[in-house]
């Protein structure tokens, strides 16, 4: 599957919203239906009174795999477990080479990292089955190429793939590149304010 394939899938499952047509296609003046789905209310069952775990996600996003299971995936490369939504186990954290959701980040992740000027990071990342079977790990990260904070930032954005959602994912590349330092806008994109 195309890198390119893979992300149109993405932002077309985040932009698209199912509708339905009405029963006479044939007029032109007819509209189209949406048909949300029933929100579920449902509060797991709990025996017990719930204990807080302390397993930090930041920035994060759950997805549910074939299992029943929930994973939480954050910032950092962190991610978390849980067969309730209330008892977390840790999988992975932090952006080093034992992380066990890739092999090596800085290597998977290494044209990205370039571009923000060497730092490693990762920000906000996401997980997606695709039709294919497999789990699909959205990553990025965004820094200042001088001193690795992100206040104006260049940033990207990649995508790797697994077979297990636990990984180890193999990037296919990076999709997206934004920002430009200070003197990249003075030289090519003059800006009022950058010299």
């Amino acid at each position: 599957m195309s890198l390119r394939t893979i992300a149109l899938t993405l932002l077309s499952g985040v932009f698209l919203v199912a509708c339905t047509s009405s029963s006479n296609d044939s007029n032109p003046g007819d509209t189209n239906v949406v048909t949300v789905p029933p929100l579920v209310t449902a509060v797991p069952a709990v025996a017990g009174p719930v204990v807080y775990n302390d397993l930090p996600v930041h920035d994060p996003s759950v997805v549910q795999a074939d299992d029943g299971s929930f994973y939480v995936i954050g910032s950092h490369l962190a991610m978390a477990k849980s067969t309730d939504l209330v008892t977390w186990a840790s999988v992975a954290d932090g952006v080093n080479d034992a992380n066990p959701l890739f092999n090596t980040y800085a290597t998977e992740a290494a044209g990205g990292i370039a571009y923000v000027g060497g730092h490693i990071g990762s920000w906000a990342s996401q997980i997606i089955k695709l039709a294919d079977g497999r789990w699909y790990f959205y990553y990025g990260h965004c820094a200042t190429a001088d001193d690795g904070l992100c206040d104006f930032p260049r940033s990207y954005m990649g995508v790797a793939v697994a077979d297990d959602i636990e990984g180890p994912y193999v990037s296919l590349g990076e999709f997206l590149r934004s920002g430009q330092t200070d003197a990249e806008l003075a030289g090519a994109y003059p800006v009022a304010g950058h010299s």
